[in-house]
């Protein structure tokens, strides 16, 4: 019983970090699209 809550404790922090990195890159291409439309 213990595994498996440790695994689903694992699992959970590896989607959590894996879709944090996710939004950063997300964001920072939006980012520097915006700030290429404002240029032109």
């Amino acid at each position: 019983m213990g595994k498996i809550i440790k695994y689903v404790a694992i699992a959970a922090a590896c989607i959590i970090s894996a879709f944090g990195v996710y939004c950063l890159i997300k964001y920072s291409s939006a980012d520097d699209k915006l700030e290429n439309k404002s240029e032109d």
